[in-house]
């Protein structure tokens, strides 16, 4: 029997988006497994809450945050305080409820990985995120000073992982353990026709879509003109686009979409739903699973369609073309190319025997490769043999030695 560890996370994400829903995911696990869970967030809101009711000893940490990606310089100089009092404080709080094991929810944050080697434990840092690679000699010295205080770094796809190691991170220090999906609550099934009912959607249209936080990066610009352009061809055809847009500017965001659907025509088959529990209901309720991302390292709501039966079709970009083996799965088409992404959907709404033999294979390989209880397993796996090793010498700074003067 595993012996009871304390495992101590920094998660510096909030609201409902990927990186805290596995992080929710491989604490839940932890706790089944016993073990003492302690987790530093940024602030706390809900999910914080829904895990301290599960038993998670939860503590908010003032500044801690993921440096932004596409900051410049100069924001990234301005952020440095903040990060060091963060580390600071969560440092101290590490060594108050001797942890046994650090797990850091991101890779973008520099100096925060310290703590391990300043605790005398080993760290585990989750790398969810594929944007690092476009900094390019940054990058590489980014990580060649990070990694010094990493155990393991923990890539979510196999894409992450060959990124990390083509930018100078050994091979042996590099864990790509998948991202994982409920197949038992994700799984094909009959639709609920008071739902469409409830969307304003004809129980007969065919319908794709997305779910996704609404933002920029996640490209629900492009579903509108891919909207525009299906329907020229089925102009039966309705567009859903599920999720919350209370981070990344996503309000402004999501006027802009809706302003973009008034200019084209499109508005009367667009819906934007908000924020819904009810999200394998939703995907059972479409045909085809659009992804229209501009980056993504692994592309959760993929593997999620798939267990559900949908085809998928995705910008290939990123892991996308790692999750839908094309003409198999589904359709991977050039980046940003909407006319080709539009064709992909018109040929997959036109052909219910297609979608079936696609989606029937995409089960299959969520099965194979991204079921939950293996992937969080295997990640829980990694935590308790990283409690397990012995630890590391404590990092000391040497004081210089005080010259004695002897007088006569």
């Amino acid at each position: 029997m595993t012996p009871r560890r304390t495992i101590f996370f920094v998660n510096p994400w909030h609201g409902t988006i990927g990186p805290n829903v596995g992080m929710g995911q491989l604490a839940t696990e932890c706790l089944r497994r016993g073990h003492h869970v302690v987790m530093a967030v940024g602030r706390d809101d809900e999910r914080a809450e829904c895990l301290r009711n599960q038993g998670v000893e939860t503590h908010v940490i003032p500044g801690l945050e993921p440096v932004p990606r596409a900051a410049g310089i100069l924001a990234k100089i301005r952020q440095l305080p903040r990060n060091l009092v963060a580390l600071h404080t969560a440092s101290t709080l590490c060594h108050s409820v001797a942890a046994d094991a650090i797990c850091i929810n991101a890779e973008n944050m520099p100096l925060m990985p310290r703590i391990g080697p300043l605790n005398g434990r080993r760290t585990v840092v989750l790398v969810r995120g594929v944007r690092f690679a476009e900094l390019g000699l940054l990058a590489r010295m980014f990580f060649a000073v990070q990694r010094t205080a990493v155990w393991r770094y923990v890539a979510v796809s196999r894409t992450v992982g060959d990124l990390l190691v083509g930018i100078g991170i050994p091979q042996r220090q590099v864990e790509v353990i998948y991202n994982g999906v409920d197949v038992d609550l994700f799984q094909p099934g009959p639709r609920r026709p008071s739902l469409r009912e409830a969307l304003g959607i004809p129980a007969d249209a065919p319908v794709f879509g997305d779910v996704s936080v609404v933002s920029p990066r996640k490209g629900a610009h492009h579903l509108v003109e891919v909207l525009h352009r299906v329907r020229q061809t089925v102009p039966q055809a309705y567009c859903l686009i599920v999720g919350g847009a209370n981070v990344f500017g996503g309000a402004a965001y999501c006027r802009r979409v809706r302003r973009c659907a008034r200019e084209l025509g499109v508005s009367d088959g667009l819906v934007l739903t908000g924020e819904r529990q009810d999200v394998p209901d939703i995907l059972r309720s479409m045909d085809v699973l659009v992804h229209p991302s501009e980056t993504e390292a692994f592309g959760r709501v993929l593997a999620e369609a798939m267990a559900t039966g949908l085809p998928a079709v995705g910008f290939d970009v990123g892991a996308v073309g790692e999750l839908i083996d094309h003409g198999r799965t589904g359709n991977v088409v050039k980046p940003f190319d909407e006319s080709a992404m539009a064709d992909a959907v018109v040929r997959l709404l036109n052909d219910a025997s297609l979608r079936q033999q696609l989606g029937q294979a995409g089960r299959e390989k969520v099965l194979r490769n991204y079921d939950l209880r293996h992937t969080i397993s295997d990640r829980v796996d990694l935590l308790e043999e990283a409690c397990a090793i012995p630890p590391p010498a404590l990092r000391r700074v040497r004081r210089p030695r005080r010259r004695v003067r002897f007088s006569l």
